[in-house]
């Protein structure tokens, strides 16, 4: 596999979460502001990754995993 074709995959994972995180932020009733206050998260990188415009770092996939009362999973699956 391509270096461009690991980088698209990875930019579609992205933006999985970052619709999932969206999801879960509406579900919560909270704004991407108040989103900020309780994880010191810039809103800018907030609304990015919901946007999947910005790589999503583990650090604050943990940090809102827990503020959504979620876990993180990770596995590596087989190419098809």
């Amino acid at each position: 596999m391509s270096n461009n074709k690991a980088m698209k995959d990875l930019s579609r994972g992205g933006r999985r979460l970052g619709q999932q995180l969206h999801d879960l932020r509406i579900f919560n009733q909270l704004s991407i502001e108040e989103v900020h206050v309780k994880t010191g998260i810039p809103t800018w990188w907030i609304d990015a990754i919901e946007l999947g415009n910005r790589e999503l770092r583990l650090e604050h996939l943990y940090v809102l995993a827990k503020l959504y009362n979620r876990k993180v999973v990770i596995s590596l699956e087989d190419r098809e």
